[in-house]
């Protein structure tokens, strides 16, 4: 291969492992009058048979085991003095493109990351020596005070362990789940009941806010849900509105960049839970 092949016909390092892109020089000389070259439909075949490129002795040449005349046109660059440079490389399936290249993808480093709150047990109790008058149909009536009792684990910036996830496209066309972003959003839980009044933005389920049953020390069927556990004479047992682990990892960063011989680059930044939560905070 002479000097003006090397100038030509240049196999390239490619974004997806162990393959390579191809850069051919075309003389501007050569580009008047031709047929215009498709970013991600031209192949190199069409382009010579068009005469875009000038000759064909490299449509039998193989990268990485993929034949060269299917590589699709990616765009063209500057070249050399009096050439452009049209880039090709194969073309990936969908699939391809939805599966994550671990080798760019890294190991997973720690980042401060913001967490809501999460809710973890909400509840109410009755002080039988605590009372206060309240109006009922009409009708003042002495009735025991409501204390709440609000477990959750408190938000903050916590260390996370966050990894890299990375996905190539010759397209552009990628999954529509890996461009979208999933940030848990807290919402606002309140609650009021006689002389008890709360509020917080938090994760949590569905809660209960029913009226309490008379004379008893805790308020049933208030707050975190409940519901009777099969098998046991229907015990009562208390369903935690949430914990720390349902902190899902989650993607917070979603970035797409076109990378130097023409493919298209996905980065998504995923952060799991923090860890070393061995208690709650309780809130009276």
């Amino acid at each position: 291969m002479d000097a003006l092949e090397i100038i030509q016909f240049k196999p390239v390092p490619s974004v997806v492992p162990g393959e390579q892109g191809l850069h051919f020089a075309v003389p501007l000389s050569t580009l008047r009058d031709k047929a215009k070259l498709v970013v991600d439909s031209s192949t190199f075949l069409s382009a010579v048979q068009n005469q875009v490129i000038p000759h064909g002795q490299h449509l039998e040449a193989k990268l990485a085991g993929h034949a060269v005349k299917d590589f699709v046109f990616k765009g063209w660059q500057d070249g050399p003095a009096g050439y452009m440079t049209a880039m090709f490389h194969r073309l990936l399936t969908a699939r391809e493109s939805s599966t994550e290249q671990r080798t760019l993808s890294g190991p997973a480093f720690s980042m401060e990351r913001p967490w809501p709150n999460v809710l973890v047990y909400l509840a109410a109790l009755e002080d039988p020596d605590s009372t206060y008058v309240m109006t009922i149909g009409g009708e003042e009536v002495e009735v025991q005070k409501l204390f709440d009792r609000v477990y959750l684990v408190p938000q903050g910036t916590y260390s996370s362990p966050v990894r890299r996830e990375v996905y190539v496209s010759t397209t552009g066309n990628f999954a529509p789940a890996l461009l979208e972003t999933d940030v848990p959003v807290p919402g606002r839980l309140q609650w009021a009941h006689r002389n008890l009044r709360g509020g917080v933005n938090c994760l949590h389920p569905r809660c209960v806010f029913e009226e309490t049953q008379r004379n008893a020390r805790k308020l049933m069927n208030w707050g975190t849900v409940q519901r009777r556990e099969p098998g046991s004479a229907g015990r009562l047992i208390t369903i935690p509105a949430t914990n720390h682990v349902t902190w899902q990892e989650h993607c917070f960063d979603v970035n797409v960049q076109r990378s130097d011989d023409g493919q298209w680059v996905l980065t998504r930044l995923v952060a799991s839970p923090p860890k070393g939560f061995k208690a709650v905070r309780e809130i009276t």
